[in-house]
């Protein structure tokens, strides 16, 4: 609008110094209003199209494959499990999966990673978090459930997830998908007693107060963590034998 304003100005202005004789007769014609205006607003658009694609293939070369990958997970107790598709799946085998297992004093784990390409009705990972631990689960008032998605390019930000109260399970399934992911995915089970949780509210409306944000985590009695390395994976699945079982999966009982 403002290109073909000042062009109608120009225009208008020559035309007027040609009646008052002031410019020579002939000479090229100028074109018209409209037609000035349909020329730049096209070659205009061209350039904008131009520039932007310059802009996103430049984009696209410095961050990489962060806009394809994906790695997204959930969790549900035993009970939760039951009515759903997931009931299907066994913590003794399932086709088309790997079984892992590791032990701790708390907590006995049974990942399950699948051998299958990418596929959204059926789970890429599974693992069953069994509490195995001395003290009856009963002694314990709260639980609490974490996921954390930590991407291999420092670049890229990971996810966590938290779902707390309700009476601990004595079985909690982590799941979920991956596709083009390069990174790890760790699960974290917290147990809470009364004192535990009573100590936590504490902290956390004395937090809030000063705005800052607590990790209730931090103030369990048992504190469960595994971890999934879906890079190791790959390789092992690529033929490296020189992945063994604890690179690919791991946990710790603090």
């Amino acid at each position: 609008i403002i290109g073909t304003f000042i062009y109608l100005r120009v225009y208008t202005n020559r035309i007027n110094r040609r009646l008052r004789g002031e410019l020579p007769a002939g000479g090229k014609a100028m074109w018209s209003p409209l037609r000035f205006c349909i020329t730049f607003a096209a070659v205009f658009a061209l350039i904008l199209v131009i520039l932007l694609s310059i802009f996103i293939l430049a984009a696209n070369a410095a961050g990489g494959n962060t806009d394809n990958w994906r790695c997204t997970y959930d969790f549900r107790t035993q009970e939760e499990i039951a009515g759903t598709y997931l009931a299907g799946y066994s913590m003794e085998e399932n086709p088309g999966f790997l079984r892992y297992e590791a032990e701790d004093e708390n907590f006995r784990y049974t990942a399950f990673l699948s051998t299958d390409p990418f596929d959204e009705m059926h789970p890429g990972f599974l693992v069953f978090a069994e509490y195995i631990g001395k003290t009856e689960l009963t002694a314990y008032e709260m639980q609490s459930v974490c996921g954390l998605v930590t991407p291999s390019d420092p670049q890229e930000q990971g996810t966590g997830s938290g779902a707390g109260g309700g009476t601990p399970a004595s079985v909690v399934c982590f799941y979920g998908s991956i596709d083009l992911f390069e990174g790890t995915f760790s699960g974290t089970y917290g147990l809470f007693t009364e004192e535990d949780f009573q100590t936590f509210r504490d902290a956390y409306e004395e937090a809030f107060r000063k705005d800052r944000m607590v990790n209730e985590l931090d103030y369990a009695t048992i504190t469960a963590r595994f971890t999934i390395n879906f890079d190791a994976y790959a390789e092992f699945l690529s033929g490296n034998t020189e992945i063994d079982e604890a690179m690919i999966f791991s946990a710790i009982s603090e």
